[in-house]
């Protein structure tokens, strides 16, 4: 069985309904084939000024798509730092710049603890972009919200 980590960098409240949605696709994912499903969750907490409790607090039936669930704060980071530097791997000037504050410190956070983990693939998903929706013919349909894009209340334009 192939283990696949799910990424989610995230600073939005919003992150809970975005899983809920992907979580529902997934299951089904899952009684089909076999593969395992891990959800690794960089947070950042002075983003939006959010809480802890605005990420952890799972549905039951959202945690219970994946086979392990981590959620990785300031406090985790700092023991990944302590190790890789205690360790010898890193210096720990590296450490502090390869965890960095900032969305690329967080998306290598989940990187390593998919390594780490010895995660067979790892996919980097949006925080704020749904999965598109399946229709009966099993063909992936997007919504798209005409106010994103101003040229598409002109109509489409045929070249």
């Amino acid at each position: 069985m192939r283990d696949i980590a799910i990424g989610f960098v995230t600073g939005r409240k919003s992150f809970r309904n975005v899983l809920k949605t992907f979580a529902c696709h997934w299951r089904g994912l899952i009684r089909e084939h076999p593969v395992g499903i891990h959800l690794i969750v960089a947070y950042d907490l002075e983003y939006n000024h959010t809480s802890v409790d605005d990420y952890v607090n799972l549905q039951d039936e959202i945690r219970d798509t994946f086979r392990s669930v981590s959620f990785i704060g300031p406090e985790s980071v700092r023991g990944m730092c302590e190790d890789l530097c205690g360790g010898g791997a890193l210096e720990e000037r590296e450490a502090r710049q390869l965890f960095g504050r900032g969305y690329a410190g967080k998306r290598n956070v989940v990187l390593y603890e998919a390594i780490r983990r010895g995660m067979d693939a790892l996919l980097f998903l949006d925080d704020d972009e749904y999965p598109p929706c399946r229709d009966e013919s099993g063909w992936a349909r997007v919504l798209v919200r005409p106010r994103r894009l101003p040229r598409a209340r002109q109509g489409a334009r045929h070249v």
